[in-house]
């Protein structure tokens, strides 16, 4: 049986600073890739209804002069800076949540847990939230990461066997972990 796919996905990257999302942060490398995309492929290059650096939105499609109508996906990607307000991540419903260099947010855990119900509804998980960046700093906000690496059943984190720390016991959890050394070629 075929199941329409939903038409409208939204995806927010979320940091603490503005600059980790716009200076060679995660929202000009998205920009990138639909601006390539938009010239060298047949994929939908139309993102009249949002376009806008000021406002960090996007949002694919078009509104029809005709009919008044919303066309296109309307698929969306926002940015949004928390400014050390971990209230900010309150209300972002969204299918997809990104948070950039997460070992630099004061009150990360705050961050983390007013953020779940963007993606979850009681048991019903609607959306993904993904945590990285900033590993081996030793300040309090790392402490943030720390406690969703180590204890991620705690946090709705899908927990998986701890192969990463050379003394871990056997049976311990933590996250899943990706090092910078697997993305060197050669």
């Amino acid at each position: 049986e075929s199941k329409e796919v939903d038409k409208k996905v939204r995806s927010i990257a979320i940091a603490n600073e503005k600059e980790y999302l716009t200076k060679d942060g995660i929202l000009n490398k998205f920009v990138d890739v639909i601006d390539f995309n938009a010239k060298y492929t047949p994929f939908p290059n139309r993102r009249e209804l949002k376009d806008s650096w000021q406002s960090m939105h996007w949002q694919m499609g078009w509104r029809d002069n005709d009919s008044g109508q919303y066309k296109g996906n309307q698929n969306e990607v926002m940015g949004v800076t928390l400014k050390n307000d971990a209230e900010k991540a309150r209300g972002k419903r969204a299918q997809f949540i990104l948070w950039e260099e997460f070992g630099k947010f004061d009150d990360s855990i705050k961050a983390w847990n007013i953020g779940r119900p963007s993606v979850e509804d009681g048991e019903y998980v609607f959306g993904q939230m993904v945590f990285w960046g900033t590993g081996g700093t030793a300040t309090k906000a790392f402490e943030g990461l720390r406690e969703l690496f180590y204890n991620p059943g705690g946090y709705n984190v899908y927990p998986l066997e701890n192969v990463w720390d050379k003394n871990s016991k056997k049976g311990s959890v933590c996250a899943f972990f990706h090092p910078g050394y697997l993305n060197q070629m050669g």
